[in-house]
């Protein structure tokens, strides 16, 4: 006796759980009240576990992770881009909420290129992050092209990567707020960039578990290099509109 059904999406029949036309479920369940009780608990549930998983494996073995991701294993994890954005948005309301002003630190009257630049980065943070994403990813395709992995497969790694250092930056952003008027500011956000540093190369270490780690570590400082000369092009293009803004 045949168990095939007819698919409510797309009318195909098929046997089992789910259709193998167009992935529906066999079963749907009438719109009630417990059906989006059901749906607000499981989405919940399901996107919380997944972040944390995601967040926890990109501080513990992060190389391994995003190996295993780009090969396929994904089910428990959220993408990278959802990551970053994820962790991005937080801290920008954070920011937004807690009051960092951190342009304040350029005076009315320190109107050089770099101030400017330098202050345009710091009030908006959380764009830059995201936007170098991409150019980043041009550094670490052109030093390591030849590790089997494309551009966009490298986007997703550094994403990954931009998600940590933002989830860092989150977590010291209190102390950022505390001393930003102090003499001590200066050192505090050169210790931040070293630790997002750190993490970059820690992770790259672990990625390209195959290369040596010499090799890995001048590898990673022409990928920065590749990275900081692209983004002065960038920026040097772009500098009239930073100046307006």
């Amino acid at each position: 006796m045949s168990n095939e059904i007819n698919c409510k999406n797309c009318a195909n029949k098929f046997e089992g759980k789910y259709c193998n036309q167009c992935g529906q479920s066999a079963h749907t369940e009438p719109l009630d009240f417990h059906f989006f009780v059901h749906e607000i608990e499981h989405g919940v549930f399901h996107f919380n576990h997944s972040i944390l998983s995601t967040l926890k494996m990109l501080f513990t073995r992060p190389g391994a992770f995003i190996r295993d991701y780009l090969a396929g294993k994904r089910v428990a994890f959220t993408s990278p881009i959802t990551t970053v954005i994820l962790i991005a948005t937080v801290f920008a309301l954070f920011n937004h909420f807690l009051g960092s002003h951190s342009t304040n630190h350029t005076t009315e009257h320190d109107d050089t290129v770099a101030s400017i630049i330098r202050g345009w980065i710091d009030h908006h943070y959380v764009w830059f992050s995201l936007l170098t994403i991409p150019v980043y990813s041009i550094g670490t395709w052109v030093a390591f092209r030849n590790q089997g992995y494309n551009y966009v497969e490298y986007m997703a790694l550094n994403c990954y990567k931009g998600a940590q250092r933002l989830f860092v930056h989150l977590f010291t952003l209190p102390l950022v707020i505390l001393l930003e008027h102090s003499n001590n500011f200066h050192i505090l956000i050169a210790i931040l960039y070293f630790i997002d540093i750190i993490l970059i190369y820690w992770t790259n270490f672990l990625f390209f578990d195959k290369l040596s780690k010499i090799k890995v570590l001048m590898l990673s400082i022409v990928s920065h290099i590749i990275f900081l000369v692209l983004l002065f092009i960038i920026v040097t293009a772009l500098y009239p509109l930073l100046e307006k803004h």
